[in-house]
């Protein structure tokens, strides 16, 4: 069997996606955990500010997703972010944050100038949150619950 027809085999069977998502994942984890434990004086950049920050996007903001999917002008599209004015007691201005978010892979979270507001990078990145705050994850998703007919939560 040839390097292509191996290649093709091999895509076919769906082993690349599930890898390419394995490997999303495993990012995502990973840029989240090193976000959660960034070392500094500063306790408004550090890990502490920063996991606070994770929570609070997970128990007020969205990932977009609805029952009908990706909507404009949906409820689930306007909560994307959480705006700067909810994090100034305890988070670094935009441009200090930012460059924490770029250095040495922490970018799990983005600042969102034309909102205002802070989000997850990626899918990816909110689903390891999830994973990483289970009980955060929770209550954002009861709120969602609460405020839109949703077959189960």
């Amino acid at each position: 069997m040839g390097l292509t027809a191996a290649a093709a085999e091999w895509a076919s069977e769906g082993t690349l996606s599930r890898l390419i998502i394995k490997g999303a994942r495993q990012d995502g984890k990973r840029e989240v955990d090193a976000l959660i434990n960034v070392t500094g004086d500063n306790v408004k950049s550090n890990g502490t500010a920063f996991t606070r920050l994770i929570i609070d996007l997970l128990e007020n903001t969205s990932d977009g997703w609805s029952l009908q999917g990706f909507d404009g002008e949906g409820a689930a599209t306007a909560n994307l972010g959480l705006p700067r004015e909810f994090t100034g007691g305890y988070l670094v201005a935009p441009g200090p944050a930012s460059e924490v978010f770029q250095q040495n892979g922490y970018h799990a979270v983005l600042y969102h100038g034309p909102s205002d507001s802070y989000r997850f990078h990626s899918t990816e990145h909110r689903r390891a949150a999830e994973i990483m705050f289970e009980e955060a994850a929770a209550r954002g998703a009861a709120a969602v619950c609460t405020e839109v007919f949703v077959y189960s939560c």
